[in-house]
């Protein structure tokens, strides 16, 4: 797991070779059943080497938070996937959309952002969602993930079942 932190700003200043990362993935291929890298679409050099990485056999999660901002995000991510992969002639990264920040009772503003989201991605979403929770915010307050700091919570099993859904996808 690469983890997104304020750190790997600096990727995007360093003069990476496109394929820098894969080729670091691909050594380390043996070690390991799956790798994530956690990259914001902004870390301009850091997705893109991401984007290539995933390019032969991998996946881009696309983590979506249901509000006004849905489509345009999801539609500018989803486009520079393909619009690398065109350029460098390689395959599209394959691409699913990750629901986040799911609340209990959603708004009608939220309901609407769903609605939208299906009608444009029906096939491209993981079935598991991640529900809202305080305790994914108070966890980041120390460092831990969700999972390491409430295990028993909605979305540390949210998260164990989107591991489980992912690995049954890359299998």
């Amino acid at each position: 797991m690469v983890a997104s932190t304020i750190d790997l700003v600096d990727q995007n200043e360093m003069l990476l070779r496109e394929q820098r990362l894969k080729f670091a993935l691909d050594d380390a291929s043996g070690s390991y059943d799956v790798c994530l890298i956690d990259c914001s679409p902004v870390m301009r050099r850091l997705a893109f080497n991401a984007y290539l990485a995933a390019a032969e056999g991998g996946m881009v999660v696309i983590p979506v938070k249901l509000d006004s901002t849905v489509m345009r995000g999801t539609a500018l991510t989803v486009e520079a996937t393909r619009s690398i992969a065109d350029a460098l002639r390689m395959p599209t990264p394959r691409w699913k959309i990750l629901r986040t920040c799911v609340p209990g009772r959603m708004t009608n503003a939220e309901t609407t952002g769903a609605a939208v989201l299906d009608g444009f991605f029906p096939d491209e979403q993981f079935e598991t969602v991640i529900h809202a929770s305080s305790k994914v915010c108070e966890g980041s307050w120390q460092w831990k993930p969700v999972a390491a700091f409430e295990p028993g919570s909605r979305p540390a099993r949210d998260y164990e079942a989107l591991a489980d859904e992912v690995y049954r996808e890359l299998a």
